[in-house]
């Protein structure tokens, strides 16, 4: 009678402990290295699949940053898990002016307004697909495509964000005319057609350019100037205005749009004066009238360390609901993590924009192709 497998011989076994290994970038890799029978289980795609479905929450693993000169990808990992800028280096071409527009569900929007094209981008694959614009977009010297967002459109509920590469994927152009008023457009990569012109709306105040959008539920919304929100319904494909809490007048740069714990639409407004940060959330009261409620303030002077100083507020990332902000005149910057209230310092950074990007990434996605 031959001898029993010992655990670490069973292939399936071996396999249910190479999944729970950490979800950092430097996990995999070195498992990789082991022995060629690791090699294989981790080289399948079917392997790195489950991997993610383990793990479900993308990390937080940079930023793509603007310094008022070139846009390129800062790591927010320590070594041996920081991922060096060439390796998420833009697919920028010599003739091409490219502009970056944001990124969700581990995708990158690009637009280039000298082509009339998009570009959605897999950074760990490096994997590209080009969409040109509408037809039905006015000619080239009457619009100005101040927006683009991209998000997954897998339907399946066992999907998890980070393993969405490029099929199927929702893209969406935010326009504003000369008579100040929005129009979306919306295409899906699986009819690989643009199926949708949303009817416009009059907004009172332009699009922040570099602002992106904020998912919630089946809603995306933009920050307009002096803090009031612009919303695609992505179900009835209509847009709307909705107006800030009463009685702030806060400069744009102190609010941010986000999604609350209870998956509702939610703002949250800085005070340099007072080093705190409000949390408001829109819902329904008992009358039937939607309204803005003061959830929660944040003391900031609390939880930052001793002799920081005039909080601005730089994004919301939505896979860890967390705020990303600096302070000491966008000298320092930090993350809070708005269910425990947790924070994170991530350094002196020298950025003016920051769009926040989170995914797996095994360092292995062009091995398993």
């Amino acid at each position: 009678m031959p001898p029993p497998e010992r655990p670490l011989e069973l292939d399936d076994l071996l396999e249910e402990i190479l999944l729970r290994l950490p979800p950092r970038p430097s996990s995999l890799p070195r498992a990789f290295l082991v022995c060629a029978r690791w090699r294989r289980i981790i080289s399948n795609p079917q392997f790195l699949k489950r991997f993610r479905a383990h793990h479900r929450t993308p990390q937080l693993l940079g930023f793509f940053v603007w310094d008022l000169v070139d846009l390129s990808f800062a790591s927010a990992l320590d070594p041996p898990d920081c991922i060096p800028a060439a390796r998420f280096s833009m697919p920028q071409r010599c003739d091409d002016y490219w502009r970056f527009h944001g990124c969700r569900h581990g995708l990158v929007v690009l637009i280039t307004q000298a082509r009339d094209a998009v570009i959605i981008w897999d950074p760990p694959t490096n994997r590209q697909r080009r969409v040109a614009f509408p037809e039905c977009f006015p000619g080239h010297h009457q619009h100005h495509c101040q927006n683009a967002t991209v998000l997954c459109d897998a339907g399946e509920a066992s999907h998890v964000h980070g393993d969405c590469y490029l099929s199927p994927f929702k893209l969406v152009l935010l326009r504003v005319d000369y008579n100040r008023c929005a129009h979306a457009y919306i295409y899906k990569s699986k009819y690989e057609t643009w199926q949708s012109t949303v009817p416009s709306v009059p907004i009172p105040k332009g699009i922040l350019v570099f602002t992106p959008s904020i998912l919630v539920q089946n809603a995306l919304y933009w920050k307009l100037s002096e803090g009031t929100i612009i919303e695609l319904d992505l179900q009835r494909h209509y847009l709307d205005v909705i107006q800030k809490p009463r009685n702030l007048c806060h400069p744009e740069y102190h609010f941010q749009i986000l999604r609350t714990v209870e998956n509702r639409l939610g703002l949250a407004i800085a005070s340099s004066e007072s080093m705190g940060m409000e949390l408001w959330e829109r819902r329904t009261n008992l009358h039937g009238v939607v309204e803005w409620v003061l959830e929660k303030t944040v003391e900031l002077d609390k939880i930052l360390p001793h002799g920081t100083s005039s909080p601005v507020i730089l994004h919301f990332i939505e896979d860890t609901n967390t705020i990303l902000l600096s302070t000491n005149g966008c000298s320092y910057v930090f993350t809070i993590q708005l269910e425990s209230m947790q924070c994170s310092y991530l350094g002196k950074k020298p950025y003016i924009i920051y769009y926040p990007y989170t995914n797996f990434y095994t360092g292995l996605e062009k091995v398993a192709k």
